[in-house]
Formats: C-alpha cells, sequence, structure tokens
C-alpha cells in the first residue's frame, strides 16, 4: 500500500493530473497547505514531450497569510530559476525518485554550507511532490518556539561566588524532567554552576496541538477540504435516489473522521440498455492510503463500463489484474441488475454476500467461489443470478459493518438481519434515516452500505 500512496488523480507512472482536472487539484492543495504550518511545499513536475522531468514548479506553499515572503515569491517559479544549484544533488535525485517510485524518501540538505544543512522528506501526492524541510539544528531552536507560543519559559542561571551560609546546593523537590512541577532548590556557594529548568512537554506540546486542531479557522478549512477530496473520489448521494425500477440509499462512515475517506467504496449507475450496475468493495488498510487504492479500483471499474464490459465475472477478473500490478489487496462484488426480469447477476472476490429481505425474512444470498482481489492474478470468478421480487430489500455492504465490538451483546449481523426483517416486514424502503440504525455507535473499520428496494413498474 505503500507504493501507492500518494496516486491518487495520477496514472499507474505517476504522472501528472490531465490540464483539465490539474487546476481543481492545486486548488484543493492550496487550500490544504494554507492551514499547516510554514514548511510544506507542493511542487508540480515539469516534463519535455518525451515524458521526462525537466523542473518542478512551486505550485503550494504553507503557513497562509504566515508564509514567508520568500516562499510567496517562489509560487509559480520553476525550482531551478530559485535554486540553481539545486539540479543534479541528492535531493534533486530523490525528487526524481519519489516521483517515479511512489516510494516517500528523506535526505539532508547542505544548501549553503554546513550551518544551513536541512532534513527535506519527499512524499509523491496527487502526482506531483509534497516537500517539507526542517534546518537539522531546529532542534535547538525548537524549544524556544514551543515558549513562545505556549506561554510557558525556561530559564538558566550561572551562579558564581553565592553565599553558602545556608548550606550547600540542595534539591528539595526534583521531579522527573518535563514533568511540568516546580522544582525548588536552596542555593549555596557554588562555583561555575548552572541550573536548567525544562518546559513542560506534556502540558505544553500537548495543549499547542490540541489549539491547532480545533481552532476555528483550521477545523473548518480542514473539513472543506476533506469535503472536496471525497466528493472528488466517491460522492455519496445524500438523498435516496433511482435507478430503473430500484429505490437507492448509500451510506459511507470512513474510520478515519478527519479525511473522511477510506479503503471502502460503491458503484451504482445506470447502462444505457436499461440495465443497471452496482457494486461495493474495501481496499485493504485505512485512511488515505487505502483511499489512494480505492480511488484506482473505483475509477477504473466506472471506466471498464463507460466502454461496454458489463459481464460481473470479467469485470472481476480485470479488477483482480489491477490490483495484482499495484500491489494492493481487497475484496469486491460486482452485479448487474436487468428491470426486465429482475435478474441480479453478481460475482463476488472475497467479499460478504448480499443480504436479501423478503416479507419478513432475511438471508444472505449464495455465494460463488471467489478470492481476494490482488492475491492471484490468473484468477477467475463464477457468476450467480438471483431473480428479486417487488418490495425487495437487498443490501450489499463492507464487512466493517458486521465487525464484532468488544461491547456487543450479540453478533451485529444478526442485528441487522432483525431490523432488515422488520422493515421488509412492514414494506418499508431503505431511507438515510433507517440505514443510519445499521451502524455501530463506533467504527474503528471503514463502512460502506448500498441498499435497494424493488419497486413495483408504473
Amino acid at each position: 500500500m505503500a507504493e501507492d500512496a500518494g496516486r491518487l488523480g495520477t496514472d499507474p507512472q505517476g504522472r501528472t493530473p490531465s490540464s483539465k482536472r490539474r487546476p481543481a487539484v492545486v486548488a484543493v492543495i492550496r487550500e490544504f497547505l494554507s492551514a499547516l504550518p510554514a514548511g510544506w511545499v507542493w511542487l508540480a513536475p515539469v516534463r519535455a514531450a518525451d515524458g521526462a522531468v525537466t523542473d518542478f514548479r512551486v505550485d503550494a506553499v504553507s503557513g497562509g497569510e504566515h508564509a514567508s515572503g520568500q516562499a510567496v515569491e517562489q509560487m509559480g517559479g520553476l525550482v531551478s530559476g530559485s535554486r540553481p544549484g539545486l539540479a543534479d544533488g541528492p535531493v534533486w535525485q530523490l525528487y526524481l525518485q519519489v516521483l517515479a517510485t511512489g516510494l516517500p524518501g528523506r535526505v539532508v540538505d547542505v544548501g549553503d554550507g554546513e550551518a544551513a544543512r536541512s532534513e527535506v522528506v519527499v512524499r509523491r501526492v496527487h502526482g506531483g511532490l509534497l516537500i517539507w524541510s526542517e534546518r537539522v539544528d531546529g532542534t535547538r531552536r525548537r524549544p524556544g518556539r514551543t515558549e513562545a507560543e505556549g506561554d510557558v519559559g525556561t530559564a538558566g542561571t550561572g551562579l558564581r561566588t553565592v553565599d553558602r551560609s545556608s548550606g550547600p546546593v540542595l534539591p528539595l523537590n526534583t521531579p522527573d524532567a518535563g514533568s511540568g512541577r516546580e522544582v525548588t532548590m536552596r542555593m549555596g556557594l557554588v562555583t561555575n554552576a548552572r541550573v536548567m529548568s525544562g518546559f513542560p512537554r506534556d502540558a505544553t506540546v500537548g495543549r499547542l496541538r490540541r489549539r491547532y486542531l480545533t481552532h476555528p479557522v483550521v477545523a473548518q478549512s480542514a473539513h472543506r477540504v476533506a469535503v472536496r477530496v471525497q466528493d472528488m473520489i466517491q460522492p455519496v448521494p445524500l438523498m435516496p435516489f433511482r435507478l430503473a425500477d430500484l429505490d437507492a440509499v448509500v451510506l459511507y462512515a470512513p474510520a478515519d473522521r478527519f479525511a473522511r475517506v477510506g479503503g471502502d467504496w460503491y458503484c451504482a449507475q445506470g447502462l444505457p440498455d436499461g440495465r443497471v450496475a452496482l457494486a461495493i468493495g474495501d481496499v485493504a488498510g485505512h485512511g488515505l492510503d487505502a483511499a489512494t487504492g480505492m480511488a484506482h479500483v473505483r475509477f477504473s471499474l466506472i471506466a471498464w463500463l463507460s466502454i461496454g464490459i458489463l459481464d460481473p465475472g470479467t469485470l472481476l477478473g480485470h479488477l483482480n489484474t489491477l490490483c495484482a500490478r499495484l500491489g494492493i489487496t481487497g475484496t469486491a462484488m460486482v452485479a448487474v441488475y436487468d428491470p426486465a426480469d429482475r435478474a441480479l447477476s453478481w460475482a463476488r472476490a472475497g467479499h460478504p454476500p448480499p443480504l436479501l429481505a423478503r416479507a419478513g425474512t432475511v438471508l444472505e444470498l449464495a455465494q460463488p467461489a471467489g478470492v481476494l482481489l490482488g492475491i492471484d492474478a490468473d484468477l477467475t470468478h463464477p457468476v450467480v443470478a438471483t431473480h428479486l421480487r417487488v418490495d425487495d430489500l437487498v443490501v450489499l455492504y463492507t464487512d466493517g459493518l458486521v465487525e464484532r465490538r468488544p461491547d456487543d451483546t450479540e453478533q451485529p449481523l444478526d442485528q441487522i438481519k432483525r431490523t432488515l426483517s422488520q422493515m421488509s416486514a412492514v414494506r418499508q424502503g431503505p431511507t438515510h434515516a433507517s440505514m443510519r440504525g445499521l451502524l455501530p455507535r463506533a467504527n474503528p473499520d471503514d463502512i460502506c452500505v448500498l441498499a435497494l428496494r424493488v419497486r413495483a413498474t408504473p
């Protein structure tokens, strides 16, 4: 998964997104970096006609209104122009290496001399490079920055020829370093001694972190960016929608509530011949790393559907080959529904079977054989068919929904079946409110649910 981190919006070779999507990508990255402290830069590769990287352009810097004037002046400029000595050096080689492989890396940049040595960390993101750098001697200045921002201080006193009438230096209360408690000393005659108090790390750094993460401007900006990223990768309808004679509802609950994206995905779209394509899946992992693989899988499936590849087994075969080449694993279920005879044809790759609720009875559809995606590129995926009826309720879900928690008194799947049974007994269609009742109070894993109800044709 780490190998593929940062490819979101790129092709498998990590090339920059198309010119049509690039302004939107840059806008999102700029808004995100504006909420971070100074020290972050996002570079877009500049390529020759043959695809070779010839330079990097500074497209975003962190710090917002507090960004350094030099950083702002470099916006839109080329790295070779601002730092001509960088080309062909270790930092430049790291840029090319990370861009080509997708593997993050770090190096020490000597810059203009030993006094200006900086640690540079590089990661590929959205087809460009996210750069973070800090002076290697930054730890010497960090306490001072922490004091200024945390309203605390340290004190150092050189003691020479102090009256020793009160006795020798004696620590009366010496807590562990960094505990934040007061140290009381009785001072006597000392020669060339130095007493240094440490800043309270737990109280100060913890408070700074909370202050940063809960600052209204930062929180709102981060939330807007997360929503826009989710909308770009996997829009989740906020209302029920109609596909042929199916009423559909989608719920998405990522484990990472800050990033708002994860490895779970779905697809529900009408096809030109009147049928409906349905799919759901789960790429291994959490957060943005898993979302990277999820984006590849979801967009690839949509692309294959658009060119007329409609057999569920064939589609899963292509997804399996893709995952094997990207080095990711996951589960998936792909189905095609035909409203003409209400036949649901589907295949699976290690994914839980759909639940069918009919007139108060709930059962798991008989599952065909199918192994995880990405394990063996040569596997086949047999297709089975189920005929649905009016008022049938079909639920596709990822395994985070049925994962048992320590406080569960019964199996989550049994609870879900009971709820669906009650809904189907009174012919209640899926709504966001009723489906949210299936979700656990806390989910350590991503959850995606696609619920469908068959309507009577007019």
